[in-house]
Formats: C-alpha cells, structure tokens, sequence
C-alpha cells in the first residue's frame, strides 16, 4: 500500500509525508476527525494538514471553518490515527492561537485507506445572532444593511466554495476513472503474461518429451547398428581364417610337391652321373626314353 498512496500524492500533485507530526492549531481535534485530516502547520495565515484521501476532502469547507488557506499533503490513514490520538491527548488550544511553524517529515509506509468522513456542518452565522444598535425606531438601518451584505458575501463565497468543490469532485471522479482503467489494464496485461508464461512452459516441457524420445530413439539406433557391425565383423573374421587356413592348406601341399620335384631332380642327377661313358654315343631320344621308363617304374 505505500507504493499506492505514493502514486496516489504524485498523481494529485501533493507531497507525500511519512511521520506527520501533530501540532496545536485553529482546528480541534474533533473537527480534524471529522475532516479526516491531521493538522502539521498552523501560522494563522495558512494551516498545514494531512489526509489519506485528498479526493474526499473539502478544502473550501475547512478553509472557511478556520479562516486560512488550506494546504494540503498525503500520509497513511495509521500514521493520521496516531497523530490524532496524540493531539485529541493534548490540551485544547485557543480559538485564535497561532502554533508554531512546523517542518513535516517524510511519510511512513501507509495502510488501506480508511472509510471517508462524514459530511461538514458548516455552522452558519444568522441574523438573530448579529449585534445591532437599537434606534428611535428599532435597529439602526446601517448596521442592518452591512450585516445584509456580510451575509450575502458569506453566502456567495460558500456557493463559490461549494461549486469549486463540486468541480473538484468531479475531476477526482475522473482521475478515479482513469485509474481503474489504468488498473484493469494492468490486470489484464498480467493474465496475459501468465497466459504467454504457460503457453512457454507448456512448450518447454513438450520440447523436452521430444528431447527425450528423440535421445532414446537415437541410442536404440545406435544400439542396433554397433549389434549389426559386430555381427558382420565376426563373420568377416570367420571367413578371413577360413581363407587363411586354405591357403596354409595349399602353402603345405605345394611344399610338398616342390620337396617331391627336388627328390625327383637329385635322382635323376645321380642317375646321370652313374651311367656308363658310351652312353654319351647314344642319342638323346633313348635317354630320354629310358628315363621316362625308369620314372614310370617309380
């Protein structure tokens, strides 16, 4: 509630005081309570006060009970209970005593705003209560007359006030207005933050239940494809050592035939080298031929 009756001084145009402190003045302390105002300043010129509602109170009506001008500042409806506590303790002051000029300090936080006060009897002056001369024949005719425009202007000047009040009124209906406009406007533009906040939370926790489908989809594909690698690899493995024990099959059967072709050569060498000399006049073809015989044999 501070922050409003903040707004609430700045958007009147009035000082915000925080620890208003009361003093004696030409208001007594009923009347103030009646205003729903603390008086803080009374010069005998212009008189000082506080309200928690400047819209509701009468200025002209108070400025012509105490026959000053009215200032006018904003503190919180507690802080002008206190005050009025104090001044209704303190001894009453004289009708025409003037106090002591006083500096107000700032305000103290404010509370709910307290029920307005009621309406202002404005005590009103008649003409049996005016003084007059006796004459030859009654009163006199002059200080009739100057009681007549005493009261007129008094009656003018009451129209006036009520008529400035009125307006007062008025414009305070408008500020009013536009301040529950401008608060249904900030009431609204909250429900729509809200709304933006749990269309985003909403999405964010979409994105995450993708997130992590998407993450387990992945991880059982890759899953799937290490299973498949592995499966292949263990087979190609299979066939390279089957390869391999093939070809270590052929490398130990073509040893063997080389190792059997060598044999064959040195026997054949030591043949050749044990056979008589004349066998050098033979031909080549029965060399030939006896050898193939022999191997035949063999």
């Amino acid at each position: 509630m501070t922050e409003f009756h903040r707004r609430l001084a700045r958007h009147a145009g009035l000082p915000y005081i925080e620890e208003p402190e009361p003093v004696e003045s030409a208001l007594s302390a009923a009347a103030a309570r009646r205003f729903g105002v603390l008086p803080i300043l009374d010069d005998g010129r212009v008189l000082g006060v506080v309200t928690s509602d400047p819209g509701r109170l009468d200025v002209a009506a108070l400025a012509a009970l105490v026959d000053r001008r009215v200032d006018v500042a904003v503190a919180a409806p507690h802080a002008i209970e206190r005050g009025l506590a104090a001044l209704a303790e303190a001894p009453a002051p004289e009708p025409e005593a003037a106090a002591a000029e006083h500096e107000a300090p700032p305000l103290a936080s404010p509370e709910p705003a307290q029920a307005p006060p009621p309406p202002v009897d404005l005590d009103f002056v008649g003409m049996a209560d005016s003084p007059f001369g006796r004459g030859f024949r009654g009163y006199r005719r002059d200080e009739v007359d100057a009681a007549l425009a005493r009261h007129q202007a008094e009656v003018e000047r009451l129209q006036a006030a009520l008529g400035a009040t009125e307006a007062r009124a008025n414009a305070m209906q408008v500020e009013i207005r536009d301040l529950h406009g401008r608060l249904d406007a900030l009431r609204e533009r909250e429900s729509a933050a809200t709304r933006a906040l749990d269309e985003l939370r909403e999405r964010r926790e979409q994105m995450e239940r993708d997130s992590r489908m998407h993450a387990q989809q992945l991880v059982l594909e890759a899953q799937e494809r290490a299973t498949l690698l592995k499966s292949e690899g263990l087979r190609q493995v299979g066939e390279l050592q089957a390869q391999v024990e093939q070809l270590i099959g052929m490398r130990a059967g073509l040893t063997q035939a080389l190792q059997r072709l060598s044999e064959d050569l040195a026997a054949a060498m030591a043949r050749l080298a044990s056979s008589p000399a004349t066998a050098i006049d033979r031909p080549v073809e029965h060399h030939v031929e006896r050898w193939s015989h022999e191997h035949r044999g063999d």
